[in-house]
């Protein structure tokens, strides 16, 4: 008689082995992640150079006009106020990418203090908040007139007192020299892929303009009307904005 087939012994054929599905699903875990991070490093390599090239800014005239609010004589008591303006000339280098600049604040300091310091708002005599973003069309100009009304209350008494005059001697008027601007601002680059259509690229940069005058409108006699930037008389030259390093500017 032929003898039974043996089930039995040290892992046959017949024995069913569990998978390790565990170390499968790991694996996959591991190269989704080494994927994800490959596309990160590139989309971060795609920004950096498709980035264009900076815009040049400059106030010009490196002048800050001033001088007090229309009021009627209770509302100049209770309420007085002066009026800064000044003109900004915006070049946009790059042939084929518009730019804007978005959220911009404009910060004055006096010759003795840093504009770079961390906590701008608390060290400089009066801050500025453009409403409006500022487009630049490619491979072209922009001429910005910033216009800011400051009420007594919002700037330095100091400060407001230096530039505050309402009569119109020229005597009795002051300006004030050294003058440093910080512009912050989120700058957005509208680059166009022939694929997937616009693609904003966008940073936050700062700008720093020194040294700037501000000047009284009465220091100008006749120069101007209430439109505190239309004079025509070369005032001096454009101030552009530079680079800080140790506190100082190049």
């Amino acid at each position: 008689m032929a003898a039974a087939p043996c089930c039995c012994g040290d892992g046959g054929e017949g024995e069913n082995k569990t998978p390790l599905w565990w170390l499968a699903a790991a694996r996959y875990a591991i190269a989704f992640m080494v994927t994800v991070l490959i596309i990160i490093v590139i989309v971060k390599a795609i920004k950096v150079v498709s980035f264009p090239d900076p815009l040049y800014l400059s106030v010009v005239q490196g002048t800050i006009f001033a001088a007090p609010a229309r009021r009627s004589q209770k509302q100049v008591q209770e309420l007085a106020a002066v009026n800064l303006e000044f003109r900004l000339l915006i070049v946009n280098p790059t042939r084929h990418v518009p730019m804007y600049l978005v959220n911009v604040t404009s910060y004055l300091f006096d010759h003795d203090t840093p504009a770079t310091t961390v906590d701008p708002v608390d060290h400089c005599f009066v801050y500025y908040k453009q409403k409006d973003d500022i487009a630049i069309r490619q491979n072209s100009e922009a001429n910005q007139v910033l216009r800011l009304s400051v009420p007594r209350m919002s700037m330095q008494p100091k400060f407001f007192d230096l530039v505050y005059n309402t009569s119109d001697s020229s005597s009795s008027s002051s300006s004030m020299s050294g003058v440093t601007m910080r512009l912050d601002a989120t700058l957005v680059a509208s680059i166009r892929m022939s694929a997937t259509g616009n693609v904003n690229v966008s940073g936050n940069v700062t700008y720093y303009f020194w040294p700037l005058v501000v000047l009284h409108k009465n220091l100008l006699g006749d120069l101007v009307d209430d439109d505190l930037t239309t004079t025509q008389e070369d005032l001096g030259n454009d101030v552009f904005c530079r680079p800080p390093q140790g506190g100082r500017f190049l």
